[in-house]
């Protein structure tokens, strides 16, 4: 007999199961609890339980792979390893393509950051088969779409634009001139309401670009819409919140299921982990929403596993901002 699919609450008590696997696996590491609880979190919406010795097992692997200046060797491994685990079939395999992935992208111009990886794993999850020809094709067109965003957005855009760029450039097959100019025309519509000008509301406009389906009309009402539904049902709206947004929005969420994100919030923030990470507890409640069954729109694999791209991408932001280990950007893989 099948198995029930989870429901939201279903994932709410794996998410609090999680927590201490997780923190098994990373203990004496200095994983921060907001990258902690957003692993967690991860494979509860995968709806999957954390093997801490097999968790280890991959992340202490991976940290082995790497030179002693990488990036790999400090606590990003351990979010590359839960990708892996969650979407690839093999993840010492696919964990070799990722790294030929980077290699491409730093051949073509992207610096060496820790998101480059995520750059790098995002692709990797989506495509995990490409030959040297065609990563080095696609590290050539995410190039070039992130200096055409950027010329446009200079003081906007950074590093931290590194994965979606790099979807863009994959899933989209127009000129990238052609994507950017979708991308700056999204964002000048939105800037218009209430929307704060920056980084987040710039990665916002890129997770809209991913949905080819919509209009650059519909995605700018219907995210308008979501954003005073959130007003209405949660508080003001944080920039931190502009790609939670963009998820329900590409889901094809309805005003409606801000009340659903507001009810999982209050859940989730009721959790002792999650005392003090309550915007976080944010976050996960929309995380959840998007990936379920929404009412207008069926569950797309391509946009899951976009969501937990995004959720790494927050994540090194977040690392970044509490102070997580860096190595300096000339050092070798």
């Amino acid at each position: 007999m099948q198995e029930r699919a989870m429901n939201v609450t279903d994932k709410i008590d794996l998410l609090e199961r999680n927590e201490q696997p997780v923190k098994k696996a990373s203990a004496w590491t200095g994983l921060d609890t907001k990258t902690r609880l957003l692993i967690a979190a991860m494979f509860a919406n995968k709806e999957q339980e954390v093997d801490p010795d097999a968790f280890k097992d991959l992340a202490d692997w991976i940290k082995e792979q790497t030179s002693a200046w990488s990036y790999l060797r400090t606590n990003i491994r351990f979010s590359v390893a839960a990708n892996l685990m969650l979407y690839t079939a093999d993840p010492k395999k696919a964990f070799d393509s990722m790294m030929k992935m980077y290699d491409q992208l730093i051949n073509s111009g992207f610096r060496r950051h820790n998101v480059t990886y995520l750059a790098a794993l995002a692709v990797t999850t989506q495509a995990p088969e490409l030959s040297d020809e065609e990563r080095g094709r696609l590290a050539d067109r995410a190039i070039a779409l992130y200096k055409a965003i950027r010329n446009d957005r200079m003081f906007s855009t950074n590093e931290y634009d590194y994965p979606l760029v790099v979807l863009l450039a994959a899933g989209r097959e127009e000129p990238m001139e052609a994507i950017a100019r979708e991308v700056n025309d999204t964002y000048e519509r939105l800037r218009k309401g209430h929307w704060k000008r920056g980084n987040d509301l710039q990665g916002l406009t890129h997770i809209l670009a991913l949905d080819t389906e919509k209009s650059v009309d519909e995605h700018v009402q219907r995210a308008n819409d979501l954003f005073g539904a959130w007003e209405r049902e949660l508080r003001r709206v944080k920039p931190a919140f502009y790609s939670e947004i963009g998820v329900l929005t590409v889901r094809s969420a309805i005003t409606q299921d801000i009340t659903i994100v507001r009810d999982l919030e209050e859940r989730i923030n009721t959790l002792p982990a999650f005392r003090w990470n309550k915007e976080l507890g944010t976050m996960i409640a929309a995380q959840f929403t998007a990936s379920s069954d929404l009412e207008e729109s069926p569950v797309s694999e391509h946009m899951m596993t976009t969501l937990a791209i995004l959720q790494q991408a927050e994540m090194a932001m977040m690392m970044a901002t509490v102070g997580a280990v860096t190595v300096a950007t000339t050092s070798g893989n």
